[in-house]
């Protein structure tokens, strides 16, 4: 069988939250898979609450999983990237990063004080700057107020027109342990829109876990925690943590599958 456990990511980017003013609901789901053949305890109640579609639940192990015993391989694999691609998509961006490297582009800059007003640093379309700050203020009552004051410096509005990336973070080159938060006014359509929270949750998860306090960005050659092109994460990290928790027993086995994969490409 195939599992995937996405609950606990869930509670370590709560736990990160925990000591904030305002709670994130987050979308944002990890995975890690793993083969058992154990008996499972199916909770349908708990599965219609959190494991995708075409998924169960085991009470014991609290994870979601997909039942490949009567399944060719092949059949598994169709099966698992149906239920779980999304999750595979957000660990590829959300932990090996996919942030823009530069803001040079962006057309309204701010910077955010401490109280988490704004002030301009420079406009090129001042007729807008209520919506600028609009789109502010919607994302700042999401996220933690201690969070942003401890780690975001400026807020952006950056665009490449609609239907393109809604919203990125990247390290304030000033000040690398700080990070530039940045949205697209052309595909921003209201705080009710389920994507902008969806979007900012997401955007969030990168300043977790790739903040100063959870990897060492200076580190240079073996990292003896789990790596990422970003940096050495620290042994207490929420990342490695996870890694350590759910990959570390099955990762030589996962990187022989890609690898044979590859092969077959």
């Amino acid at each position: 069988m195939f599992r995937i456990s996405f609950v606990a990511a869930i509670a370590l980017l709560i736990s990160a939250c925990s000591d904030s003013d305002s709670t994130a609901g987050s979308t944002n789901n990890t995975n890690s898979t793993n083969s058992s053949g154990s008996t499972t305890n199916t909770d349908t109640t708990a599965q219609n609450n959190f494991c995708p579609t075409g998924s169960l639940y085991d009470s014991e192990e609290d994870s979601c999983y997909i039942n490949c015993d009567d399944l060719t391989d092949e059949q598994c694999d169709i099966r698992y990237q149906e239920v779980f691609a999304d999750f595979d998509q957000f660990v590829i961006d959300s932990y090996q990063g996919n942030s823009p490297t530069t803001t040079s582009t962006a057309k309204a800059k701010y910077q955010v004080n401490e109280d988490l007003s704004l002030t301009v640093v420079q406009n090129s379309e001042p007729q807008k700057d209520g919506l600028f700050n609009e789109i502010w203020t919607n994302a700042s009552k999401i996220l933690p107020r201690t969070k942003i004051q401890s780690s975001v410096s400026q807020y952006h509005i950056d665009s490449d027109g609609e239907s393109g990336t809604l919203a990125y973070v990247v390290n304030d080159v000033n000040l690398p342990e700080k990070w530039v938060i940045a949205y697209d006014d052309a595909d921003y359509s209201g705080a009710s829109v389920p994507q902008f929270t969806h979007t900012t949750v997401h955007e969030f998860g990168h300043i977790v876990f790739l903040s100063s306090d959870q990897l060492d960005i200076r580190s240079t050659g073996s990292c003896p925690n789990y790596g990422i092109q970003e940096g050495c994460s620290f042994a207490q990290s929420y990342i490695n943590r996870f890694y350590q928790t759910f990959w570390a027993s099955i990762i030589d086995e996962h990187r022989a599958l890609q690898s044979d994969e590859d092969k077959q490409r």
